[in-house]
């Protein structure tokens, strides 16, 4: 027996599936405007649903990995970190 739900539920829910969509397509057509590297573009991607995540719960995963990258990017001597955690390139 299929579940029945409200109109407000219905559209609630395309609006999601169409900004998905929509957002996916516009990042793909950035990485592919700006030709970036894949290791580029897995930034970008993080930095998108970071920047769109709703809740601090969906922030957090994305968050953990920006650090890294941040960090990974440190290491290699390719950006700074000052003691307040802002970051800048060399």
């Amino acid at each position: 027996m299929s579940e029945t739900i409200t109109f407000k539920e219905y559209i609630n829910e395309n609006v999601r599936i169409f900004d998905i969509q929509y957002r996916t397509h516009a990042t793909e057509k950035l990485i592919a405007g700006f030709s970036l590297t894949d290791t580029e573009a897995e930034f970008f991607k993080l930095l998108v649903r970071f920047a769109h995540a709703k809740t601090e719960d969906l922030r957090t995963e994305p968050f953990r990995m920006l650090k890294a990258c941040i960090r990974d990017l440190c290491d290699w001597g390719m950006a700074t970190q000052d003691s307040s955690g802002s970051a800048s390139c060399r």
